[in-house]
């Protein structure tokens, strides 16, 4: 089972190539950001933490289920994929203002 966040840009859609650049960057600059905030044991989160498509971003390995509290336990947790997505999320305008500059000046 992977954990994985997913990331949607909504721009009209003579902006498609914006739109891929700017999901692209997104799922880049949260993939940086969980590799972050993962608590480092063995290190093998964190290699794991990859893009699972074009828009989505997580982690498979056991340790991510329970970090992430997708399975119930009665030890401490520390989400690493939630906070990284909530920094996408704060993040967009600035990652589409630059997908579409980079459309419009080449």
């Amino acid at each position: 089972m992977t954990v994985t966040r997913t990331v949607h840009v909504n721009v009209p859609r003579l902006f498609a190539k914006v739109k891929e650049t700017a999901e692209r960057d997104a799922v880049g600059f949260g993939i940086e950001r969980a590799q972050e905030y993962v608590p480092v044991d063995t290190g093998a989160t964190r290699i794991d933490i990859r893009a699972t498509s074009n828009t989505s971003f997580g982690a498979s390995t056991r340790a991510t289920r329970y970090q992430e509290r997708v399975v119930p336990t009665y030890t401490k947790t520390t989400p690493f994929l939630k906070p990284a997505a909530e920094d996408v999320a704060k993040e967009m305008p600035n990652i589409i203002k630059r997908a579409f500059r980079r459309w419009a000046f080449g």
